[in-house]
């Protein structure tokens, strides 16, 4: 039999028209209307169908290939709001009193549907118009089959006595022929199942509703087996099989362990092992500029140089006029594509000067560039237009005996669109062409060889002498208009000068702030890279103090969310007026710039940002919230929050406002699913409008930090505020389960079943692609609005772990999985974005958030300069998107800093996360001026030659006393602590590794003696 979906639509009300609308995107083939035998029946009925994407964005099965299925997941889908009614060209035929429309071929409505000429409508509502009044049922199909299944349920398995749950039984998708009710805990029920083609969303979902348990199966997933939900006590499996519960048959159905269980059975992971058991990874560009600046430079691995347009045109300024070339980048050819490319580093580990090496014979080559300013000094107050310069040093080498001719071409062309300069030399100066004024490079030979220009190239040959070295410099502006001044600057510019000056700010510059110690070099310079890269990423803006917080060099503009999480990272440095001056951005220019979604209004939303607004995603918002919240947590600014209060109450009441649309009741009084969550919008790049679970979440944690600071200060709507936060978090749990018991449960490795927790509302089962299902997954709830502790969030972990972090269709495909999960899983394909890791330091499982972070930052890593590429695809060697994200290196750094201190409600936690390999014997660890929610802190633990004693020295905050603080020392060999000199302790915990220190104002300096742990005695 076919299976007729028009049960399972909502019917929504469209004047004379009928109006069927689906949850999931439907394949319709066939509608069928039935007329009563004494009502008129017309010729036909007016179909139409909605229509927004497809077909171009539509569902392929290649899509989940390795390689594909990374990139896949940015496909659009169609949803409720966004698109148009298409009438459909049909064919229709009378059979007695029913009328059967078809769809004609695709290409008949499409032209340019040639090559997908099918004979369905993807679609998720269709409108029947002219011709449908008066009928009496209308039957919709989608090609789907089905057919008759028997299928036993068992409730409250294991337990004792007789067993009295009721219940109810549900089926989408499907039908329910026989239920004879709950007996013991027992029932058999009879259901038409269909047996959907590939890529169909028409699959069976049957839903239990009972006092023992609720939740969804899919009868499917019986095809492998007992459906066995340990944590339900429930069983389901087909009828004929005689299955019943026994010990016996869980241990049977049990195979193996679930990832999240096999990690802790695992050596902690380390990053030399995350980085040799995942693939080397392909080399990406890297970015010089200064601080604040808008003209960034970037470094390709061959060496050649480009200048990016950035924001330049798109938000104009005085240095708009003054760029000539017209593309998205200027490349500088060096045309070293048949050298060896010997390596790259950066300088000191960390500084953005970076150095490349190239050899070809006797021929040694090493280039070193750095940006610096073409005008004035580095530390002179920023401005935004000020012009910018690479300087490249190239040291040519002859490593012969004998006399090496060298021939050094340099050329330059635009990229998107592209055309190519046809370089001229006039007095020493290189221009783009005859006619332009347009001025490309100054070449300083340093007095030898010979410059010329040909095939509008630039040619500098030289002969040097066996062992001989000769260096010259190449000054490139971004702008090639210049002033003669600026110019005759340029020409001046020497290398040993210029290159002290920008090391000096530098490391300066990095020297102020948090600093932190692990004894692992590549992570010790990534913390301290990171800042350069945040403050060479965010543009000040033109004509103002305010800083515009960009998290890419070239291409991506302000992502409030995003920006928010490097933001965070300045004021956890201690970096608050550099802080608040990218905070000032979003409060100058609130209310300004609408979002997309069914919003009623943009009064008092946080997302303008003077035209660099980027992503226009829902959850801007709730991040900008959090973030002022946050900063004043940091800072202990209340004068600064007093002066914004007003600005913060506007976003909330935004909220507010938002929230109460959809606040709907049905007739019978039943609340709607998506009742109290924000209007329906899309979640970041993906752009249907939904009900997303991680902009709900994630707004509610911005409304409830901006409540819980209000109230703080005393501020009037204050509580007011933190009381709708409550509300608001109500309502999305009761989505949350709501959504959880609909959706159907998930198989684990170990062969068992969990509840699974869908990405949005009004979805049942897994999303489309890693970035619904993982990177904005349900993730995303725990520790906002699921305690971290709570059952749901073990389910998600679990799901994530087994299903999500690891294979394909949402994440890389594994060859060998044994040797290959431990350090390719616990990530997205975005691995640092999002707080994936955070759940798992408040559950306190320190295996398994080391693991991740790990694991997420080799994924990543570009060691030779000290940066990460923001997506590793389409493979994990490779990379995608632009850099330097900042936001993502900012999550890894609140990793790093959450294993060192870490606030957790009113207490502090010292040293809860540092692996336990960085405090083996003689090594010493620190963090030092980290800013706290209680203010400034510094820790350092030294552990002597033995690792039988370690020195702890500890400055506690004085901003705010915690409640409680807590120091965990977590040895190598898992020794417990045996005596504490310097201190009275407060107390010991469970784990024998944790102790509770004194609050205090004043330095404590511990001796901590270990007590070495027992063998195990052999079994007897």
């Amino acid at each position: 039999m076919d299976l007729d979906i028009a049960p399972f639509a909502h019917e929504v009300t469209g004047g004379e028209a009928r109006i069927l609308r689906w949850d999931e995107p439907r394949d319709i083939f066939t509608i069928v209307v039935q007329y009563p035998e004494n009502a008129s029946m017309p010729r036909s009925v007016k179909i139409e169908y909605w229509r927004d994407k497809w077909p171009d964005n539509r569902p392929r099965e290649e899509d989940a290939q390795p390689g594909r299925s990374g990139r896949a997941a940015w496909k659009g889908m169609d949803d409720w709001f966004n698109g148009g009614w298409i009438e459909a060209v049909t064919r229709t035929k009378a059979d007695g009193r029913r009328l059967i429309t078809t769809f004609a071929p695709l290409k008949d409505e499409l032209p340019a549907a040639e090559d997908y000429n099918v004979t369905f409508r993807r679609t998720m509502q269709v409108r029947l118009g002219q011709g449908v009044s008066g009928c009496e049922s209308i039957a919709i199909f989608t090609g789907t089959t089905a057919e008759e299944r028997e299928i036993r349920i068992e409730l409250g398995c294991g337990l004792k006595g007789d067993i009295d749950c009721g219940g109810d039984i549900r089926v989408y998708n499907g039908y329910l022929k026989h239920f004879p009710g709950f007996h013991d805990g027992r029932t058999t029920i009879s259901i038409v199942s269909a047996r959907p083609r590939p890529l169909s969303h028409d699959s069976t979902v049957v839903t239990v509703r009972s006092s023992l348990a609720d939740f969804s199966f899919r009868p499917d997933d019986l095809d492998l087996g007992p459906i066995w939900i340990t944590d339900l006590k429930a069983l389901v499996s087909v009828e004929n099989q005689d299955i019943e519960y026994s010990p016996d048959l869980v241990r049977e159905i049990k195979e193996g362990q679930t990832v999240y269980d096999m990690i802790g059975g695992e050596p902690e992971q380390t990053l030399r092992r995350a980085l040799r058991e995942q693939p080397p990874k392909r080399p990406m560009h890297f970015i010089i500029g200064t601080e604040g600046r808008r003209q960034k430079f970037g470094i390709e691995p061959n060496g050649d140089i480009f200048a990016g347009l950035g924001f330049i045109k798109g938000v104009p300024g005085p240095d708009t006029e003054r760029l000539q070339w017209n593309a998205r980048r200027l490349y500088f050819r060096f045309h070293w594509e048949q050298m060896i490319q010997n390596g790259r580093f950066l300088e000191e580990g960390y500084l953005p000067i970076h150095r490349a090496t190239f050899s070809r014979g006797a021929l040694d080559i090493t280039q070193e560039a750095f940006a610096t300013l073409i005008t004035g000094d580095l530390s002179d107050p920023v401005v935004a237009e000020d012009p910018v310069m690479a300087m490249v040093r190239l040291v040519f080498r002859n490593a012969g005996d004998g006399d090496l001719h060298i021939d050094q071409s340099i050329s330059s062309e635009c990229l998107n669109p592209r055309s190519s300069d046809r370089l001229v030399i006039h007095g020493g100066r290189i221009h783009a062409d005859a006619a332009s004024r347009a001025l490309r490079m100054i070449f300083d030979r340093a007095g030898r060889g010979r410059l010329s220009v040909k095939d509008g190239n630039l040619r500098y040959r030289l002969t040097l002498a066996g062992g001989e070295t000769h260096a010259v410099v190449v000054k490139i502006p971004f702008l090639d208009l210049l002033s003669p001044e600026e110019v005759e600057e340029l020409s001046d510019k020497r290398w040993e000068e210029e290159h002290r000056r920008v090391r000096a700010y530098w490391k300066s510059r990095v020297a102020q702030g948090t600093q932190i110690r692990t004894g692992i070099q590549d992570i010790d310079d990534f913390h301290r890279a990171l800042l350069t890269h945040i403050l060479i990423n965010d543009d000040h803006e033109v004509g103002s103090n305010r800083v515009i917080g960009r998290v890419s060099s070239f291409n991506y503009g302000n992502f409030s969310n995003e920006a928010v999480m490097q933001i965070v990272e300045l004021d956890r440095r201690g970096l608050h007026d550099e802080a608040e001056r990218h905070l000032a951005t979003y409060l100058h220019y609130q209310g300004t710039v609408p979002l997309p979604g069914d919003f009623s209004g943009k009064e008092g939303l946080f997302y303008g940002s003077g035209g660099y607004e980027h992503g226009d995603y829902n959850q801007h918002h709730g991040w900008v919230l959090w973030g002022l919240a946050e900063h004043y947590r940091y800072s202990g600014d209340k004068e600064w929050l007093r002066r914004i209060a007003h600005k913060l109450v506007a976003g909330c009441e935004w909220v507010m406002r938002e929230r109460s649309a959809t606040m709907q009741v049905d007739g019978a009084g039943n609340r709607s699913l998506e009742y109290g969550y924000l209007p329906a919008g899309p979640v970041e790049d993906v752009r249907e409008y939904c009900y997303w679970l991680s902009t709900n979440a994630l707004t509610y944690r911005g409304l409830e930090a901006a409540g819980s600071v209000l109230t703080e200060i005393g501020h009037p709507d204050g509580k007011r505020i933190t009381k709708d936060a409550a509300e608001y978090r109500r309502s999305i749990l009761d989505g949350i389960r709501e959504s959880m018991i609909r959706s159907p449960v998930v198989r684990l490795r170990d062969g068992t079943y969990i509840p699974h927790v869908p990405s949005r509302l009004h979805w049942r089962g897994r999303d489309v692609g890693w970035i619904r299902e993982v990177l904005e997954g349900s993730i995303t709830a725990v520790g906002t609005v699921l305690d971290p502790a709570d059952q749901i969030s073990t389910w998600i972990m679990k799901d994530f772990e087994d299903n999500r972090y690891l294979d394909l269709p949402f994440n890389y495909a594994l060859d060998e999985f044994e040797a290959q999960w431990f350090s390719r899983g616990g990530f997205s394909m975005q691995p640092n974005l999002i707080y994936a890791l955070s759940p798992y330091l408040d559950r306190d499982q320190i295996p398994h958030y080391l693991r991740a972070f790990f694991n997420s930052f080799a994924a990543c890593w570009r060691a030779e300069i000290r940066s990460m590429t923001e997506h590793p695809l389409p493979t994990l060697a490779d990379w995608k998107g632009d850099h330097f994200k900042s936001s993502d290196e900012s999550m890894v750094s609140y990793s790093m800093r959450s294993m060192f201190v870490h606030e957790e409600n009113g207490d502090l936690f010292l040293g809860k996360g540092i692996p336990r390999r960085w405090l083996e014997p003689g090594s010493a660890v620190r963090i030092s001026r980290a800013r706290t929610h209680f203010g400034q802190v510094d820790l350092s633990i030294a552990v002597d030659r033995d690792g039988s004693e370690v020195s702890v020295v500890f400055d506690p905050p004085v901003a705010r006393k915690p409640d409680r603080i807590f120091l965990r020392l977590r040895h190598p060999s898992r020794w417990k602590i045996d005596r504490v000199e310097g201190a009275e302790i407060v107390g010991t915990l469970g784990d024998g590794e944790t102790i509770e220190i004194p609050v205090t104002e004043g330095k404590l300096e511990l001796k901590v003696s270990f007590k070495p742990a027992q063998p195990k005695a052999d079994p007897e």
